[in-house]
């Protein structure tokens, strides 16, 4: 930084960029934004904070899907595997849950049957 060229503080720069005042003085601290501690504050130049948005202009965003890798297509599949995986079992869990009811039907079936032949 020149002596020549205009500084501002991280607050000046954050209302001219939009960011939050901590959040520019985490990005000079970073080495983001070239700047220097002043005192209590954080400052830089005009140039910088220029140089700073021209380039965080050129490279893309991220998202929070983009750091796990997801998107809306593996979302999608994921969820229908979940919904698919989901009637499966219920239809286990029925098959199951009918074969042990009818047996026990059966068994009380032959039981009263049976108890009704020892009755006089």
């Amino acid at each position: 930084m020149e002596l020549s060229e205009e500084f501002i503080t991280a607050s000046q720069a954050a209302k001219l960029t939009g960011y939050n005042p901590d959040y520019f003085s985490s990005l000079i601290r970073d080495g983001k934004v070239r700047g220097k501690k002043m005192g209590k504050s954080w400052i830089t130049t005009r140039k910088e904070v220029e140089r700073f948005l021209k380039n965080i202009k050129k490279t893309p965003r991220s998202t929070w899907s983009s750091h796990i890798g997801l998107n809306l297509k593996s979302v999608i599949v994921a969820f229908c595997v979940a919904v698919l995986l989901s009637i499966a079992c219920y239809s286990v869990y029925a098959a199951v849950y009918n074969t042990a009811w009818n047996q026990v039907a059966a068994v009380a079936s032959i039981s009263t049957t049976t108890a009704s032949q020892f009755q006089p």
